[in-house]
């Protein structure tokens, strides 16, 4: 994002494979914003090229939101919350002026609803879940921006996350809780339960013969 006092301007996202039918004539339908309305404002990460095509390629140049390697903060009450890693004893949660992360570039807004929590309500949340964030528990694919946004949203009222928002992030979580399972496997329990494998197939092969026998 380019060093600037001034917020770019609000782009609304569509609403995943119908964006394709909202976008005809290009122009999108403007949300209403409210005293107590809740954003969540998506960045492409980082300020790569490489990242922006791949995540233009991924919604069509935003007309149809299917994914993308996405950051994410929390827009209520004229301040965007988010979450990040930081040196140990120090809380991952922070605020900057909607859609003006100093790390990433801005792409797009999505309308999340109104809370019926008041300001006062949301500083106890965020203060709470300060402490419960240290930025030293950062995880890329398990404890992220997009898993932060998910639960504040929950402690305000509100749905989850767009799935187009963090579909590449839970697809990388469950292929590397694959990996971590299989990982866990030791040699010696692949030695033992091959044991146990052979030792049941001579037990069959030999009931087998005297079956056969038998008969």
């Amino acid at each position: 994002q380019p060093e600037s006092s001034e917020a770019p301007q609000r782009v609304w996202a569509s609403k995943g494979i119908t964006g394709l039918l909202e976008n005809v004539g290009g122009r999108r339908v403007e949300e209403q914003v409210q005293h107590n309305t809740v954003l969540l404002n998506v960045y492409d990460v980082s300020d790569s090229d490489v990242i922006q095509r791949v995540n233009r390629i991924f919604t069509a140049d935003d007309n149809v939101l299917a994914g993308g390697v996405f950051h994410a903060g929390v827009e209520v009450y004229g301040k965007e919350w988010c979450y990040g890693a930081t040196v140990p004893g120090r809380s991952g949660v922070g605020a900057v002026k909607p859609r003006l992360h100093p790390q990433h570039r801005y792409r797009a807004t999505v309308h999340m609803g109104n809370t019926e929590k008041s300001p006062e309500e949301v500083n106890r949340i965020l203060v709470c879940m300060a402490s419960e964030w240290p930025g030293s528990e950062y995880d890329l694919i398990h404890h992220n921006c997009l898993t932060f946004c998910n639960v504040l949203l929950g402690e305000l009222g509100l749905r989850r996350i767009p799935g187009w928002v963090d579909r590449a992030a839970r697809a990388a979580s469950q292929v590397d809780n694959v990996v971590k399972a299989v990982r866990s496997i030791s040699a010696d329990e692949v030695s033992s339960q091959a044991e146990e494998t052979l030792q049941t197939l001579r037990r069959d092969s030999l009931a087998a013969l005297e079956a056969a026998k038998g008969g």
